[in-house]
């Protein structure tokens, strides 16, 4: 009894709080909570509704059709500025269902003038007559389907104006991924199913400072512009050329012994690089790779080296060969024999 009556205490003593602090409070929670605290009291029936944090998940829903009008409600139809007048800044839907049935979003999600945070996964978008989003600074779409084509996607980007972080996993249908953005920082593009023919990725974002790829769709990538200190290439399995990256200082990148003949194109393809950090899961005699091209880089601005190989302890507790000390020695002299400029400190 006595603690029943503790409790009913700190619920009135969070009852008398202002709506704004309450809010602030149930964004830290899930949306599914955040809805269980309207039968706390009458003071607390509505307060979730102007939560600008909505986290929407059909895996908490019990039938499909019991989401499609949670969500018909929050979002809105055509028309409506639901989103607008609960004064939603972070979204997230989650849709887990199969192609064929995927969630459609209302047009009017596009013209958001609130929302600075919009990650969703598994849904269908049309191609909007009216696209604006002043105030999205992170984007992160996954599995979305487009039915305008690519043609939605490049629109949806373009008119996000102080869009900083985006990331696209997914997209396999697309023919083309165009990133057109002025003010994007991080980009990462993520792809694993290799039937698609002759996918393009373009980019033109000036000040991308990050980008990240684990594509193994595209056949070509276009870079129009990106800024100096974009740094990271990330699992491409394509043999073809890559772009080239000419303010490119700075390159990490990790290799598998399937892929290790792809040094000499990564490092071709840098004409600028100072520094350089390369990972290989295993070495293989180097008579499998081409060792005798002298690169730009080389002869004008390779500073560092730094080569990363598995210990003989990791290799044997795996059960795998030691193999590749010599192909070790020969990559090293490789580098001290052509890079001119490598510091020798």
């Amino acid at each position: 009894m006595a603690g029943e009556t503790s409790k009913q205490r700190i619920l009135d003593r969070l009852s008398n709080l202002p709506d704004e602090l309450l809010c602030k409070i149930l964004s830290d929670l899930t949306t599914k909570e955040s809805v269980c605290s309207s039968v706390l009291s009458k003071r607390w029936r509505n307060v979730w509704l102007n939560v600008p944090v909505l986290d929407l998940d059909s895996r908490k829903f019990p039938y499909k059709n019991v989401f499609k009008s949670f969500m018909d409600r929050f979002l809105g139809s055509e028309n409506e500025q639901q989103l607008e007048r609960r004064r939603v800044r972070h979204l997230v839907v989650h849709n887990k269902v199969n192609d064929d049935k995927l969630l459609k979003m209302p047009p009017s999600l596009l013209s958001s003038e609130r929302l600075v945070n919009l990650n969703l996964y598994c849904v269908l978008l049309d191609h909007p007559e009216s696209v604006f989003l002043p105030c999205l600074k992170i984007m992160r779409l996954k599995g979305v389907r487009y039915n305008g084509g690519d043609s939605t996607m490049e629109t949806l980007i373009s008119n996000c104006p102080v869009l900083e972080e985006l990331s696209i996993v997914y997209c396999d249908d697309l023919e083309s991924v165009c990133v057109r953005s002025q003010s994007l920082k991080s980009f990462k593009l993520r792809s694993w199913y290799d039937d698609s023919d002759g996918r393009v990725v373009a980019i033109d974002a000036p000040r991308l400072e990050r980008l990240t790829l684990t594509d193994h769709v595209s056949d070509n990538f276009i870079i129009h512009s990106i800024g100096p200190s974009a740094k990271v290439i990330h699992d491409y399995c394509e043999m073809e050329q890559l772009p080239h990256f000419s303010n490119l200082s700075f390159l990490h990148a990790c290799f598998q012994e399937t892929a290790w003949e792809m040094l000499p194109a990564f490092l071709g393809c840098c004409p600028n690089l100072q520094s350089v950090v390369l990972e290989f899961d295993c070495l293989p005699e180097t008579e499998e790779v081409d060792l005798s091209l002298v690169l730009q880089c080389f002869q004008s601005s390779l500073e560092f080296v730094h080569l990363k190989t598995p210990c003989d302890r990791r290799m044997k507790k795996k059960g795998r060969p030691l193999t590749g000390t010599s192909s070790k020695m020969k990559l090293a002299k490789y580098f001290l024999e052509n890079a001119l400029q490598l510091s020798r400190n």
